[in-house]
């Protein structure tokens, strides 16, 4: 069986951002600047075999990287929206962090626990304020 994977990089035109949330943490961080990067390019992957339709994943990348753990995170658009990928539009930052918030929220409660990521945890001190 082949499988063809092509990624691409494509500039990303100037308003969108990734918006960062603690899922265990109240509301009062919501809109720390610290917690906003600006989206500077798009990763467009293209996935496909023999036997299957092409599936394309378009990740943000920000200046600290591209941005990978979907459940944290969600985009304010040059329009002034909030999207949370997978989940709908909202037009204030307040209900698009509540809804990453209850996303969160559902998944410790109704999935088994995941092994700690060491790994993950060292990037993520590497990059918080």
């Amino acid at each position: 069986m082949t499988r063809q994977y092509v990624e691409t990089i494509v500039p990303a035109v100037p308003g969108f951002a990734v918006v960062y949330v603690d899922p265990t943490a109240d509301a009062t961080h919501d809109g720390d600047p610290r917690m906003i990067q600006p989206v500077i390019a798009w990763a467009v992957t293209s996935k496909a075999t023999e036997t299957s339709t092409s599936v394309i994943y378009v990740t943000p990348i920000t200046p600290v990287g591209p941005v990978h753990d979907s459940s944290h995170w969600f985009l304010q658009r040059p329009d002034g929206m909030f999207d949370v990928p997978e989940f709908g539009v909202y037009p204030t930052l307040r209900e698009a962090a509540d809804e990453v918030r209850e996303v969160a929220r559902f998944c410790r409660e109704a999935l088994p626990p995941v092994p700690s990521a060491p790994a993950h945890n060292r990037v993520m001190e590497a990059v918080a304020p």
